[in-house]
């Protein structure tokens, strides 16, 4: 095969089983010219050398062997980790095995492994350390560079590991959310898919990771733009994390709503166990600067990331239809004016204010509606209805779901006491 050199000799003295056996094997072989070892493993170059020795005798050999990876590269596809520079030697015996090795990042950091067992399968009792001084890792929605460290001890099986990662710098775009789908119980069985991981698999690994922010680590998530510090501590269960604890700080950033850059004021994010529930407090504001006296408006988004709440900030305080409007129209508030009342319905929509209930009434009033409200069906589903009575016996109903995006109108109409007509 190209790319592959051995050479082996074996010698005995006899074949009884307790007669002596010697022998040797040299291996080099190309790592560009190995058949594929994973789908992600996008290049795997170096040279790898291996030397065995045999001793004992023939019914109880013994085995030695050592080798190295030398001038390896290495690049995996997702998430997206380049190495280059990699130097790795290993031996093993009957009684365990050793390993070390160091790489070169393609941001220059530093990566070294090193590792030791007492055997070979399932039993044996491992421990290894892993470092590096700076790894890049990327993919479609985020770049990452962590400096991290981790002890990893496995034994009958488990594996379990300590370690820290500092963050100095990393970009997070996210443009969509996933959709929230429920999810199916351990119990369910669906036709045609593999069945889940067993509980005791999935526990197999358990680890805890320290996380530190460093100054230039910067989050955009649909309309939100922050850059963060602080510090978390996830612990780990198989491949999710089970818990997360700490407290993000937003350092500063934007956030653009109806139209409008708001400047991030203040805002913190605090975990307390469950990974996707967080607490959020976030102050966003604009500075209209040519009224008097100056005024500092904007919004304030607060709560568990499963019931956020965004209500109006104002300084001054003023009520909210008047903060509303100095915040989507730069000016106070014109009751004269329906283009004024439609723009700030529709931020009202847009920005969630389903608590606002000053907002909608004083609207309600200024654009001669009969009925006016903002329903919520379910978590998240809040439809905006408006009503009119046209005459003693029609009435016209609109209304307009903000997450779904499906409109309806309803037109009823009462022929007589016990009739009526209603159309959709």
């Amino acid at each position: 095969q190209p790319g592959l050199n051995w050479q082996a000799s074996i010698d005995t003295d006899g074949w009884e089983p307790d007669s002596p056996v010697r022998g040797a094997l040299h291996v080099e072989v190309e790592a560009a010219t190995l058949p594929e070892i994973h789908p992600s493993l996008d290049r795997f170059d170096g040279a790898i050398l291996a030397d065995a020795s045999i001793s004992g005798t023939l019914n109880a050999p013994q085995v030695s062997a050592a080798g190295t990876w030398k001038e390896g590269a290495l690049v995996w596809l997702e998430p997206s980790v380049e190495l280059s520079a990699i130097d790795l030697q290993w031996q093993a015996d009957p009684n365990g095995w050793q390993i070390q090795g160091n790489a070169q990042s393609e941001q220059g950091g530093a990566l070294s492994i090193q590792g030791r067992g007492d055997g070979y399968g399932l039993d044996a009792n491992i421990e290894g350390d892993i470092a590096s001084t700076g790894l890049n890792l990327q993919s479609e929605q985020w770049e990452v560079t962590a400096v991290p460290r981790a002890h990893v001890i496995a034994s009958q099986g488990n594996v379990s590991f300590d370690g820290a990662a500092h963050i100095p710098k990393a970009k997070i775009t996210i443009r969509t959310l996933p959709s929230a789908l429920p999810k199916p119980v351990p119990d369910v069985r669906v036709r045609g898919r593999p069945d889940p991981v067993a509980a005791g698999a999935q526990e197999r690994l358990q680890g805890t990771l320290q996380i530190s922010l460093g100054d230039d680590v910067r989050l955009e998530l649909l309309a939100l733009a922050v850059r963060l510090r602080g510090e978390v501590v996830a612990q780990i269960s198989g491949t999710e994390v089970v818990a997360l604890h700490g407290e993000l700080t937003v350092a500063d950033g934007s956030l653009n709503a109806s139209g409008q850059s708001l400047k991030v004021k203040e805002g913190r994010i605090l975990f307390s166990g469950d990974p996707t529930l967080a607490y959020v407090d976030l102050i966003a504001t604009r500075d209209i600067k040519d009224y008097s006296p100056p005024l500092e408006v904007g919004l304030r988004v607060s709560g568990r990331t499963d019931s956020l709440k965004t209500t109006v900030y104002s300084m001054p305080a003023m009520n909210e239809t008047r903060a509303l409007s100095f915040l989507v129209l730069g000016r106070d508030f014109n009751e004269e004016s329906d283009a004024d009342s439609n723009q700030l319905l529709s931020a009202a929509i847009s920005l969630g204010l389903s608590q606002s209930q000053g907002v909608v009434d004083q609207l309600r009033g200024v654009l001669g509606l009969d009925e006016l409200s903002a329903l919520a069906a379910e978590q998240n589903d809040v439809a905006i209805v408006a009503g009119k009575r046209i005459t003693e016996d029609l009435y016209v109903r609109y209304s307009y779901n903000a997450l779904s995006a499906i409109s309806a109108l309803i037109i009823r109409y009462h022929l007589t006491d016990r009739w009526r007509l209603e159309a959709t």
